[in-house]
């Protein structure tokens, strides 16, 4: 008899197509050139570098005028303090008067230049008046008539000039081609040049009875007087 093999039973999956292939992602277009930036300049109103009590920020002669120009009303003597950035000139058209004020006028680096154009003195100092002046310059000063082609300090003044110069001043018909001290006042230099100044009397720095200076680490170059004192009367 035969033999009866048993039926073979077949399963079938479903069948799943595959995924479909995705074309590749285009390169991204290139970024547009970037704006020039533009030039940096220093910022209009540079504030100074601290210094106790407060200094006002000057750059002009007008400035400097409306500064000296604050008396403080009747009986009292205010204290002005100025900082002039490193590297200005400041040209006058007239000498700036300290006159019974108390002044500190600085700055900083290579310091400040005041030229005075040799159309008159750089500061007159007078009535009590102190001034401070550190890493300032006075630069073409002239008195037309008088002494003291750069600063007069007069009436019981008082001046110091610290890392500084006094240059191109006169006093033709006068005392003092740079500096003229009169009047009970007191000069104090130090680390100060003074330089191509003459005068009638006293090229560089003269000093009427009564009147002291002091100079410390000063210079005194190419000064001449037409009468007496080369360079200090």
């Amino acid at each position: 008899a035969g033999v009866l093999t048993p039926a073979l039973e077949l399963s079938w999956l479903p069948f799943s197509p595959p995924p479909p292939v995705k074309p590749p992602t285009p390169p991204a277009p290139p970024s547009p050139p970037l704006e020039p930036s533009p030039p940096s300049f220093p910022p209009s109103n540079p504030r100074p570098p601290f210094y106790p009590g407060g200094f006002d920020l000057v750059s002009t002669e007008n400035g400097l005028r409306k500064a000296l120009a604050n008396f403080g009303g009747p009986g009292v003597v205010p204290t002005i303090r100025v900082f002039v950035p490193s590297g200005w000139t400041i040209d006058l058209s007239a000498p700036l008067v300290v006159d019974g004020l108390i002044v500190d006028l600085v700055s900083d680096g290579a310091g400040v230049l005041l030229r005075a154009i040799n159309q008159s003195r750089v500061f007159i100092v007078r009535n009590g008046a102190r001034l401070n002046l550190r890493l300032v310059s006075l630069c073409q000063g002239y008195a037309a008539s008088g002494d003291g082609g750069a600063l007069l300090i007069s009436e019981s003044s008082r001046v110091s000039l610290t890392n500084g110069s006094v240059t191109d001043s006169s006093a033709p018909s006068g005392f003092g081609g740079c500096i003229h001290v009169s009047g009970l006042s007191t000069l104090a230099l130090t680390g100060v040049e003074l330089r191509g100044c003459h005068a009638n009397s006293g090229g560089s720095i003269s000093a009427s009875s009564g009147a002291q200076v002091t100079a410390m680490l000063a210079s005194i170059i190419s000064s001449r007087a037409e009468a007496n004192g080369g360079s200090v009367e």
